[in-house]
């Protein structure tokens, strides 16, 4: 319909060297738009998210990738999460679920396990060098990621600092 993208996957997105505050519903999230249409080659990169909870409606994180849909095959990182500052994210109780979520940094559910038709993730993703601090829920979390047959994604978290989350 207008305005949709079914069947599309953006791809070649970058945010670098944001700052994000109170936007309610996360700061940077890629979701997808349908179960044929997502994210590939994403790159967030030296930015800032805190205070970015606040919403009941949904249940968020600070930066979360749920969902991608890969536009190719081909091999090396295809999500790349590093140098971030991530602080002060608290989910209330959302209407989905009761208080969940409001992680620092979630890879959300790459094995397609929420929406069967979106397909096993299989590519790769890097968590490096990021800074999570006092959020509600974990400071890094890949959820959702063995339901299905391999191979699964590689994914790598390297280099990271937490303290004081699950709050």
């Amino acid at each position: 319909g207008a305005g949709s993208w079914t069947g599309y996957t953006a791809h070649h997105i970058i945010f670098a060297n944001n700052v994000a505050n109170g936007c309610g519903l996360g700061a940077f999230s890629f979701n997808p738009e349908s179960a044929t249409s997502s994210v590939d080659y994403i790159a967030i990169v030296g930015n800032i998210a805190y205070n970015t909870l606040g919403g009941t409606a949904y249940c968020t994180s600070a930066i979360s990738v749920w969902e991608p849909i890969a536009s190719d095959s081909l091999p090396g990182t295809h999500i790349y999460i590093a140098g971030n500052f991530s602080y002060g994210n608290v989910q209330p109780t959302c209407s989905d679920n009761g208080s969940s979520d409001g992680e620092g940094i979630i890879l959300d559910t790459f094995d397609g396990n929420q929406t069967p038709a979106t397909g096993i993730y299989q590519q790769q993703a890097v968590i490096d060098n990021n800074i999570s601090l006092v959020n509600g829920g974990p400071a890094l979390e890949v959820f959702n990621n063995s339901n299905g047959t391999a191979p699964f994604p590689q994914i790598y978290l390297r280099h990271n600092t937490a303290w004081g989350n699950n709050s």
